[in-house]
This record gives C-alpha cells, structure tokens and sequence, in this order.
C-alpha cells in the first residue's frame, strides 16, 4: 500500500478503512467489511477482485453504497470487467494506472461500459491523465517528442514524481530524465504506447 492510498480518502473528507489481512484471503470476509462499514470505495488487484466475484457474487450485488471500484497492480482483463458490469452495474470500475516512481499516472473508466475498449481482452489503460501530470511519447533512439499517433516510450512527471532511486544514482540516473523536457525531470515508465 503507498501513503497516497492512506491519505486520498481523508484529504477528500472521507473515512478511510484499511482491510484486516485476513480480508484479503477470504473473500467473505472482505464482502461483509465492505458492507458493514457502508464503504464506497475500495482499491484491489483485477486479480482480488475475479476471486471476490467467483466466490461471492450475490452477497456482492447487495452493495449499493459501492460507487467505485478502483483497480491498479497487474493488466486489467477485459473478462473481469464484463463479470463486474453484470454484479454491480450502477458502480464505476475505474483502472488506475500508476508506477513505483510517480504515483498516479492515469485513468480509465471501463463500467459502467467505457468510451474506449481497444481490445477484448484486456480493458483500456489510461483515457485520462491525472491531474498535474504531464505525460509525453518519446522515441526511444532519438530521445525526441513522437507525433499524435505515434508508438513510443511513455515519459511521466509532475508533482507526484520521486526524486528517484535512494542510493542508487545509477538507476536514477536510466530512469530520469532532463533531456526530453526542459521544463521538468520525467521518469521513463518502460513501456510502450501512443496518444489517440
């Protein structure tokens, strides 16, 4: 868990709950904290959440306080997506994109049914970048902006961004960057897309 997780739902004026361990490995446990406590948030892994809809769907439909689903961690798969339309169809299933270094990249909404599905297999990455941060496609060769439409590397920064790797200068030094932005350091995020 990363302290802006903690510290997002108080700084909004919300309560926040942080689940027992137990929680996370028996998916009935999970349910009924979710419902006593009326939560209306919550943010697992697609994989936590396919286990918590195989296990226990119809104790899930009941949650009507749930008004968004965050998920983050591992590639979001379209099939789990599809399962918690039908489970929770009033609430948003919103995939957090984020990495080590910055924090909160971007989101997409993919439920109810979202603008953009590219794939049937797995559900959009990112439609929105999140406030503050800048984020550009870069060439990989030759370290310069791509044009719209373009594959390249992604390159995030903005406030949220780390000063980079604690006693590894080595490491900060392939993953930061000063040459593709000359109004800000941008972290390199590995991997691969273009802007629509």
């Amino acid at each position: 868990m990363f302290v802006w997780e903690v510290l997002r739902s108080p700084l909004l004026g919300h309560t926040a709950f942080i689940l027992p361990d137990e929680a996370t490995l028996d998916p009935h446990i999970f349910v009924k904290f979710l419902e006593k406590h009326q939560c209306s948030r919550t943010l697992t892994t697609p994989s936590l959440l396919a286990t918590i809809m195989d296990s226990c769907h119809k104790e899930l439909s009941k949650l009507h306080h749930m008004c968004a689903w965050l998920m983050c961690g591992e590639v979001l798969p379209m099939q789990v997506v599809r399962s918690f339309r039908s489970i929770l169809p009033r609430c948003r299933l919103i995939n957090d994109y984020s990495t080590w270094e910055s924090g909160d990249i971007g989101y997409a909404q993919v439920a109810p049914a979202g603008r953009y599905e590219p794939s049937q297999v797995f559900a959009a990455a990112c439609q929105e970048i999140a406030v503050g941060i800048t984020a550009c496609i870069v060439d990989p060769d030759t370290k310069k902006l791509v044009p719209q439409g373009l594959v390249g590397e992604l390159y995030v920064g903005g406030p949220v961004l780390s000063y980079g790797y604690y006693g590894h200068s080595d490491i900060t030094a392939a993953k930061f960057s000063d040459g593709v932005n000359s109004e800000m350091v941008l972290v390199l995020s590995s991997i691969f897309t273009r802007f629509r």
